[in-house]
C-alpha cells in the first residue's frame, strides 16, 4: 500500500498524487489514539474508537463495501483521514487490487480495476486513507463516514 506515504503529506512515492487528489480532510482526529476497532459485517459497518486529548471520539463508515490496514500495533496514533478520488485511489493500489480481484476480494462480482471503478461510482461508494503518525494505516471503502 502506498497509503502511509500520503500519511507523510506528499513525501515518497505517489504521495503527490493523492493529495492533489483529497476531496476532503476530516482533521478532527489528527493526534487522536486508536483504542479499538470493529467490523459488523453484517450491518456492513467498520467503527473505529480513537481518543484525543480532551475527549473521544468515534469514526464510523457506514455501508463498509471493504478495507484493508496494515502495521497495526497496540499503539495507533492517527495522522488524518482524507476522502480521496476513486480514480486515485484505482491508480494508487492497481497493482494490488488486479490481485485481490482473482480471490474475489471485494465481494462484488467484478473482474477487473475498470469494471471496479464503475461499480464504486455506480453505487455511490467513496474511498478514505487512514494515515497514521504511527501504526495502523490503511484505506476504507464505505457510503459514509460519521465522526461521534
Amino acid at each position: 500500500m502506498d497509503i502511509w506515504h500520503f500519511g507523510m503529506n506528499g513525501i515518497g512515492e505517489g504521495g503527490e498524487k493523492v493529495k492533489n487528489n483529497v476531496i476532503k480532510e476530516y482533521r478532527l482526529v489528527h493526534d487522536n489514539r486508536i483504542i479499538s476497532y470493529m467490523i459488523d459485517f453484517e450491518r456492513q459497518i467498520l467503527q473505529i474508537n480513537t481518543k484525543g486529548y480532551d475527549e473521544e471520539v468515534i469514526i464510523r463508515f457506514q455501508g463498509l463495501l471493504a478495507h484493508a490496514f496494515e502495521n497495526v500495533l497496540l499503539n495507533n496514533i492517527i495522522l488524518e483521514i482524507s476522502q480521496v478520488t476513486i480514480e486515485c485511489f484505482l491508480l494508487e493500489e492497481a497493482n494490488k487490487l488486479s490481485e485481490a480481484l482473482k480471490y474475489g476480494f471485494p465481494a462484488i462480482e467484478v473482474s477487473n480495476v475498470k469494471e471496479l471503478e464503475d461499480y464504486l461510482k455506480e453505487k455511490e461508494y467513496r474511498v478514505f486513507y487512514l494515515a497514521a503518525s504511527l501504526g495502523m494505516c490503511g484505506y476504507i471503502i464505505a457510503k459514509e463516514i460519521i465522526l461521534l
